[in-house]
């Protein structure tokens, strides 16, 4: 039996999730195009060179599809002023032996068609120096090899060129 209060709190979140504003929809690389990037932000906190990143995967497929959304690997590619969030593969080896990390340490979300989840990510003292000029590409990532073996979403999708905000 829910109380009023419940109720309230209920109705409030329908209301926010109903009016959220999402924007910067990025293209997608995946084949059939079955995952978007939306409402993709960054800020960039000076005091400890970190970077956050939060972004909206949606589900644009008819089917579900299962996601990762925490543990992802970050890499910088210079050349493309791009940051790739994601899983490569799996390269661990112990005696000729594969080493197989857990996958529920990646927080796997399934989704179903029109829904979405939420990544927020850190980049802890990034090398990239960030000013008012600085723009880069966010890319959501997950390598086919992994993909295949957890039976999860893979391919790659990006986003629009983004702008950090600078706090201190």
């Amino acid at each position: 039996m829910k109380t009023y209060m419940q109720e309230i709190i209920i109705v409030f979140l329908l209301i926010e999730l109903s009016i959220m504003n999402f924007n910067n929809f990025a293209y997608s690389e995946a084949v059939n195009n079955e995952l978007s990037l939306a409402d993709v932000t960054c800020i960039y906190h000076a005091n400890d060179k970190s970077l956050q990143i939060k972004c909206v995967l949606l589900n644009t497929s008819s089917d579900n599809i299962t996601v990762l959304t925490d543990h992802l690997n970050t890499t910088f590619l210079k050349d493309a002023n791009k940051y790739v969030i994601g899983v490569n593969s799996m390269t661990e080896k112990f005696q000729g032996y594969n080493i197989v990390e857990s996958i529920y340490k990646f927080a796997p979300v399934t989704l179903k068609p029109k829904e979405g989840t939420f990544i927020n990510h850190i980049v802890k003292r990034t090398t990239k120096r960030i000013n008012k000029d600085t723009i880069f590409i966010v890319r959501y990532e997950i390598r086919e090899e992994f993909g295949k073996r957890f039976d999860l979403w893979y391919g790659a999708i990006e986003s629009g060129p983004i702008k950090p905000k600078k706090i201190k």
